[in-house]
C-alpha cells in the first residue's frame, strides 16, 4: 500500500473510533497510563524490558481544533509499533471496546439476577 492510501485509511479510522475506545485498548494492552487531563488528555508509555519503548498523547478533548491531528498522530504511531496497518488497528481496538462491553453486560446481569 502506498504512503498515501495508508495516511489515508488511518485518517478513516481516526474518524470511525473515539478516544475512549483507544483509551480502553491501551488499557488493556502492555500500556502504562502516566498522566491524564480529564477531557483533555492522556500520557501513555509502552516499556520493554524495563526501557522506555514509546509515549503517545492520546486527545480527549474532541472540540480542539487540532484534534483530528493530533488523534491521527496516536492511531499511526500506535499502528507503527505494533507493525499494523491501519485495519488490523482498528479490529484490535474493537475487539478490546468488545470484549470490555460484554464483560460489563455479564456483571450487570449477574447483579440484576442477585437476591
Amino acid at each position: 500500500m502506498s504512503p498515501f492510501a495508508q495516511e489515508a485509511t488511518y485518517r478513516e479510522i481516526a474518524s470511525m473510533l473515539t478516544p475512549a475506545a483507544v483509551s480502553q485498548y491501551l488499557a488493556a494492552e502492555r500500556w502504562q497510563l502516566e498522566s491524564r487531563q480529564d477531557q483533555i488528555k492522556e500520557i501513555w508509555s509502552l516499556a520493554d524490558s524495563g526501557t522506555l519503548k514509546a509515549r503517545i498523547m492520546l486527545p480527549l478533548a474532541t472540540d480542539y481544533e487540532d484534534f483530528g491531528q493530533r488523534f491521527y498522530d496516536a492511531l499511526r504511531t500506535i499502528g507503527g509499533i505494533n507493525d499494523w496497518d491501519a485495519a488490523k488497528l482498528q479490529e484490535r481496538i474493537i475487539a478490546t471496546d468488545v470484549r470490555r462491553n460484554d464483560t460489563v453486560s455479564a456483571g450487570r446481569s449477574r447483579t440484576r439476577s442477585d437476591p
